[in-house]
């Protein structure tokens, strides 16, 4: 594996733990979500460097899995793809009320995308071993 996609797949997992721990303080939920946005937006840009791509700036998740499928078979929920990418303006901003449009997440809402983080690393990591 290359240093860069390393480097993703690192920052990713870095990510993914704080929104672990965070998600352990109902208090923490917005910063939780965000991490969980964060993480999954480098395991994509992990499998984009991969293909020896540059790496769009970007934050839509969207954007970065459309780029991801025209060149890996991935599977993966559009419902809760499209609740994370909520995530990255509505924690930046104090001008939203909360997150996502529901307001502060629940606790079982990060739970929801924790799952989906794993399951997102897991296909990249599958992905990067076998390309």
């Amino acid at each position: 594996m290359k240093d860069k996609v390393k480097e993703w797949v690192k920052y990713a997992d870095l990510d993914y733990k704080s929104a672990l721990k965070l998600n352990e303080d109902e208090y923490l939920t917005s910063s939780a979500a965000f991490h969980c946005q964060q993480a999954v937006e480098k395991y994509l840009k992990a499998l984009i460097e991969n293909l020896d791509m540059d790496v769009p700036r970007v934050h839509t998740l969207l954007v970065l899995m459309n780029i991801v499928m025209e060149n890996y078979k991935i599977d993966f929920d559009r419902d809760v793809l499209d609740q994370i990418n909520e995530v990255y303006i509505d924690t930046r901003y104090p001008s939203s009320t909360g997150l996502i449009p529901d307001g502060i997440p629940q606790k079982g809402t990060i739970t929801l995308f924790l799952s989906f983080v794993e399951d997102i690393k897991i296909k990249v990591e599958k992905l990067l071993k076998t390309n």
